[in-house]
């Protein structure tokens, strides 16, 4: 079950999400963690790390509780960087 704590009006901190960047083009998230935030907050699964907004897609490629973006998209590593989630 994801951990979420109330960020701002429009927006929730995953606190168990570790963000990575990869090569695709999309931005997605392990499937488990998806399941769980589309439950709690509906679907689309929109996100925002470092100021970018992300539409998430779920993926088995991905491992347990991260989340990974196009690394097209970040100039500077994402390590420690947090995921919030639009309410």
């Amino acid at each position: 079950m994801a951990e979420l704590e109330p960020f701002s009006a429009g927006y929730a901190l995953v606190r168990d999400a570790t963000v990575q960047t990869w090569s695709e083009q999309e931005a997605h998230m392990d499937a488990d963690l998806y399941d769980d935030l589309a439950f709690y907050l509906g679907e689309p699964v929109i996100g925002m790390v470092g100021g970018l907004h992300y539409n998430f897609r779920p993926s088995e490629q991905v491992l347990s509780d991260q989340c990974a973006i196009p690394r097209r998209n970040r100039g500077r590593r994402v390590g420690g960087s947090t995921l919030l989630v639009r309410r």
